[in-house]
């Protein structure tokens, strides 16, 4: 018999800066965090391993695209990431902007804004979930809730510590190496008997008015990524999302 779960609800408001202010800072650093709970936006972060087991805010799986370093993060020391350039690519005001801990960013924001700490895949899963459940611990848990689209990872969140709130992630995967039934389980949400996810966060390209309603129905809270375009945005608050992740969330506040 499959578990009984209510989604208990997740306040983030009406906008969740996608890793951070992303258009007016190098994304996932402090810089675009501070300016996005500036605004009074919800934050969206991505939480990474490093080699030695620390949780950084990093969104690929490789260095390269984002900073000055080279090769996969999970394969890197912390002791050589908190030494990179996660800003001068964005921009030289922000040279030398480091890539921040996730106990960086909650230090920083926690209890000011809501946070969305996204779990990024990895074949660690223990290790990344006991850590940022030990970062989460001392911050408010009221006030953060993790997200993922590896199912799995979201079972473990659970298993650990039930009381903070889990959102699965969900799109087309256009790109994404997965088989056809991987994707099809994933984008049916087969495994939300076991995750009990309070939240659904689906992709733009995915969604459409039924497939909120009928997610609403069953009583999650609904979010959908990544929305930059201002009548896209209004169409989606008609259809009753609950909120909207953006890089724009300065115009998105402005919006809905």
């Amino acid at each position: 018999m499959r578990p009984f779960h209510r989604p208990r609800p997740i306040s983030a408001g009406r906008v969740v800066a996608h890793r951070g202010f992303s258009q007016a800072a190098p994304e996932n650093t402090l810089a675009a965090f501070e300016r996005a709970a500036e605004l009074g936006a919800a934050i969206e972060l991505d939480a990474a391993l490093t080699a030695t087991g620390e949780v950084v805010c990093l969104h690929d799986a490789r260095l390269e695209r984002t900073t000055n370093g080279t090769g996969l993060v999970e394969e890197t020391p912390f002791s050589e990431v908190q030494n990179l350039d996660a800003g001068g690519w964005f921009d030289p005001r922000f040279k030398g902007e480091p890539i921040p801990t996730l106990k960086d960013v909650l230090d920083a924001v926690a209890g000011r804004v809501m946070i969305d700490i996204e779990l990024k895949p990895t074949r660690r899963k223990s290790a990344l979930v006991n850590a940022v459940i030990d970062a989460v611990r001392h911050a408010s848990v009221e006030r953060i809730f993790v997200s993922s689209f590896d199912p799995f990872l979201l079972m473990e969140v659970r298993r650990r510590e039930p009381a903070i709130r889990r959102a699965q992630l969900v799109g087309s995967f256009v790109g994404v190496p997965l088989v056809w039934p991987q994707r099809v389980l994933l984008q049916k949400l087969v495994f939300n008997p076991w995750t009990q996810p309070d939240a659904i966060i689906g992709g733009d390209d995915f969604v459409t008015a039924r497939w909120v309603e009928r997610q609403k129905r069953r009583g999650y809270t609904v979010m959908v990524y990544t929305v930059n375009d201002p009548e896209r945005m209004v169409e989606l608050d008609s259809w009753g999302v609950d909120a909207i992740i953006t890089d724009r969330p300065d115009m998105a506040l402005q919006t809905v």
